[in-house]
């Protein structure tokens, strides 16, 4: 089985970690198409990029991005409501918790198609 043979088995990969980079960068409020080319350069390592960058806002005055423990607006200096430790800390382990079973899912199906194009 020669390198062109598994040509078409990169290429999907390339093309399933670009799909799933861009769906995290939207949820993210990150550049869906700047994440969706950069999962599908570097595949599986534009996927762990998207997969552990910050969570961002958009600030519901001035439609600006904000850091996501920002108390006030850079842009338009309007407060945002403060959240208690015990929501934050809830939050952060919800999202962490999605972040490993997208990892999961990700590495599973690379694997099945590898196991499927081999048989």
């Amino acid at each position: 089985m020669g390198i062109y043979n598994l040509m078409p088995l990169y290429l999907l990969i390339a093309i399933i970690c670009a799909i799933a980079s861009a769906g995290i960068a939207a949820r993210k409020e990150r550049s869906v198409v700047g994440y969706f080319f950069l999962g599908l350069l570097t595949s599986v390592i534009g996927l762990v990029i998207a997969l552990t960058m910050e969570h961002g806002w958009i600030c519901k005055y001035c439609k600006e991005g904000v850091k996501k423990d920002a108390l006030i607006c850079p842009h338009c200096r309007k407060e945002f409501k403060v959240e208690s430790a015990e929501e934050r800390i809830l939050r952060e382990e919800i999202d962490r918790d999605k972040r490993i079973g997208y990892a999961v899912l990700i590495i599973a199906l690379i694997v099945f198609i590898y196991w499927a194009s081999t048989r």
